[in-house]
């Protein structure tokens, strides 16, 4: 890898991004999106029942389960809960052992299953699997969780999404892990994304790197998280190998991937000692309305769209969704004529502001008060006039009507209809030019 591409690629990870008129915009989308994906199988679930916060005391305490029969009718007793029963009872211990990640009490109790004459239904095995995987280092037997992923599949022909997962990454600290990408590779539409990173670790653990790719490629394009044990496995990797750190870089670049800080600095530190041309860098911020580095003082490329290619753009726009064939996605063409005259003689605009969904947050948080929705229209428009940039309100008649249309009028241009699809709101923004913001 090149200094140059180094130093752009920590740019990239290690700034803070501006807006308008820029693809840092985008960036910036993305980093949020990467940044709020919730976490799977979390330890820290919030409880939604409240016999788990009992069963969970119960798991973290004790060290043998002498006194589960016991424990099982008095907390089936005590809540009397149709989601907690005796026939439900085995899965759901199973999962708050895997809640708390509490593998040796997982084993005994289904142990404790074998030697009662039961047979561990699928949900409870299935559970058990994901304990072992993410307890993985505690599993002395490997092949006994082969055995058990086999017990499972033997359940059914056609196994639920959670099953199949469960089975994937028991699968994955075995020897048959490829088994488990076999079964990944037939349901490929399925949003298996522990899954397919646990695959992603198998593969980079048996140095097949152009595979490990090809599937974090798959978790991007389902809009997944890739774990962070992946990307510091990666960086393991790099570490070893030289020519991993292309391929690595590349995907990054090219999926827009933002890694968080820990694995930035990790990223930084191998970086920093690898044998052949280390690199030194450093953590810095990027001027949001400049696009400055705050160390080195370059600045960052920004990337506009040619005249030429906005034009083509709001072409496109204006024949494909306005103008289309669906009469669901267009308007009336007296209501289509009167939009344009408008256009034509007040664009461009600074602003475009979509009253409906203004008025529907609102509504989420107060539904008793209609005057609320028209005042936090109106409060969000004045924030924009105040700033002397030109504003344009896209509303229905219902929402603006006698005083408050007036007031309104004051302050913005309005465009009011009785069926113009929200789509239309980028039409606004495209016939305005490319720094409008809707």
């Amino acid at each position: 890898m090149s200094r140059t591409l180094l130093s752009n690629f920590l740019a990239l990870h290690l700034s803070r991004t501006f807006h308008l008129k820029s693809t840092y915009a985008t960036f910036k989308n993305r980093k949020a999106t990467n940044e709020n994906v919730p976490k799977l199988l979390s330890q820290h679930v919030p409880h939604v029942n409240p016999f788990e916060s009992e069963m969970e005391q119960f798991i973290k305490t004790t060290h043998s389960l002498t006194g589960i029969h016991q424990f099982q009718e008095n907390i089936i007793s005590k809540y009397n809960s149709k989601l907690l029963t005796k026939e439900s009872f085995d899965a759901i211990f199973m999962r708050m052992c895997l809640a708390c990640r509490n593998y040796q009490l997982g084993k005994q109790f289904l142990h404790h299953i074998d030697q009662a004459g039961r047979q561990a239904n699928t949900a409870t095995l299935g559970k058990f699997l994901s304990l072992c995987y993410f307890c993985s280092a505690e599993v002395e037997d490997k092949s006994e969780v082969e055995k058990l992923c086999n017990v499972l599949k033997s359940h059914g022909e056609y196994l639920d999404a959670a099953t199949k997962e469960s089975i994937i990454l028991g699968l994955s600290i075995t020897d048959k892990w490829q088994e488990g990408l076999k079964l990944l590779q037939e349901d490929e539409t399925a949003h298996y994304s522990l899954a397919m990173n646990a695959m992603v670790n198998c593969l980079l653990s048996h140095n097949h790197f152009d595979s490990a790719i090809l599937w974090m490629d798959k978790i991007i394009a389902k809009e997944r998280p890739i774990s962070e044990f992946v990307y510091e496995h990666w960086l393991r990797k790099c570490a070893a190998h030289h020519n991993c750190w292309q391929i690595f870089s590349d995907f990054l670049v090219r999926g827009g991937v933002f890694l968080k800080q820990p694995i930035v600095q990790k990223l930084k530190d191998v970086l920093r000692n690898r044998s052949r041309d280390p690199f030194l860098g450093q953590f810095t911020a990027i001027d949001e309305s400049t696009g400055r580095c705050q160390s080195c003082q370059k600045v960052l490329k920004n990337t506009d769209i040619t005249d030429e290619e906005f034009a083509a753009l709001r072409k496109r726009i204006t024949e494909k969704v306005l103008l289309g064939t669906d009469v669901f996605l267009g308007s009336k063409p007296e209501e289509m004529q009167r939009f344009k005259e408008l256009i034509k003689t007040t664009a461009p605009y600074d602003i475009v502001i979509d009253g409906l969904n203004v008025a529907y947050h609102i509504s989420t948080k107060n539904r008793k008060q209609s005057s609320t929705k028209v005042d936090a229209l109106m409060s969000v428009v004045k924030y924009f006039t105040n700033q002397k940039l030109r504003v344009l309100v896209l509303t229905r008649e219902h929402l603006l009507k006698g005083v408050a249309l007036q007031r309104m009028k004051q302050e913005a241009h309005i465009f009011i209809t009785e069926n113009l699809v929200n789509t239309q709101s980028l039409s606004r923004t495209i016939s305005s030019g490319t720094i409008s913001i809707v």
